[in-house]
């Protein structure tokens, strides 16, 4: 059972998340479906534990790809690995079932765990409220292909831009510039970036979107820097930018190549062959 509440409509008070429903509207997907609950327990850790390492883990994960194609067992299923990975890099908790059975001494009380039948992620309630995620409805779920570094800095502008719009759109501006270096494969000046992106097909529209990311508060804004007149409807327009260019440079460009991919291959070449005549002609002087 889900269903997806329009954007723009108000969330009847039936559906908001609370203790005591079976479903509800997902404070993630927004969806409006089933939720599994959670008790929490806890394990002592003899020694302090330190941030996991998400480079770590795709190198882990890499490696369990490859011995999947050659057959072997492993005790981390790869999909298990996935969705570790994409916690780790959202910043968020995973309920992982374990294998073996393990003793419990201790029991957290006065806190809750739900999670979506739908997006799978999953809600942390304390003292009969929810604490995790932090309700910023208007905030847009990031693009699904965004980097792992860009996307740490998207979902964590979200879960501040209520309490500091500024400090959102810093993040945001770092995100947005980190988007550009990644799909030039390389670092330079912002205004330099644009001029790339827009010779490989960037959107005149979202050119000028960038554009004005650079010039508002002085000429060029540099990662991090904070402008006094950034408010929350600015805010959620970069949450926007980001999306849009995640979609435009990275997502739709997948899609085709993955149809593409489908193609018989003497097709393939055909496509190739005329091409190649085409650029011939053009290079051809009169």
């Amino acid at each position: 059972m889900s269903e997806d509440p329009s954007p723009s409509a108000p969330i009847p008070s039936d559906r908001n998340p609370r203790l005591g429903l079976a479903a509800f509207v997902c404070p993630h997907c927004k969806a409006y479906t089933q939720q599994r609950w959670f008790t929490m327990t806890a394990t002592y850790v003899e020694q302090p534990p330190t941030e996991s390492d998400p480079k770590k883990v795709r190198e882990l994960l890499a490696k369990q790809k490859a011995a999947d194609k050659r057959g072997e067992d492993s005790a981390f299923p790869t999909a298990r690995l996935e969705n570790y990975l994409a916690a780790l890099e959202d910043r968020r908790p995973l309920v992982d079932r374990v294998n073996e059975a393990e003793y419990v001494y201790w029991h957290v009380n006065n806190a809750l765990l739900s999670d979506c039948f739908v997006c799978k992620k999953v809600a942390v309630w304390v003292g009969g409220r929810l604490r995790f995620p932090v309700d910023n409805p208007d905030v847009p779920e990031p693009n699904e292909d965004l980097p792992g570094d860009i996307r740490r800095d998207y979902v964590e502008a979200g879960e501040i831009v209520s309490a500091s719009p500024r400090a959102a759109a810093a993040l945001l501006r770092l995100a947005i510039e980190k988007l550009c270096a990644h799909l030039l494969e390389r670092e330079a000046k912002i205004n330099t970036m644009i001029g790339d992106l827009v010779a490989r097909g960037l959107n005149p529209m979202i050119q000028r979107a960038l554009d004005i990311v650079r010039v508002v508060g002085n000429e060029a804004i540099h990662p991090g820097s904070i402008d006094l007149r950034d408010d929350q409807a600015t805010a959620m327009q970069l949450f926007g930018l980001v999306n849009l260019i995640a979609e435009q440079m990275i997502t739709q460009p997948k899609h085709v190549m993955a149809l593409y991919g489908t193609l018989p291959p003497d097709k393939v070449a055909g496509i190739e062959q005329r091409d190649a005549k085409a650029k011939q002609g053009r290079e051809t002087p009169e």
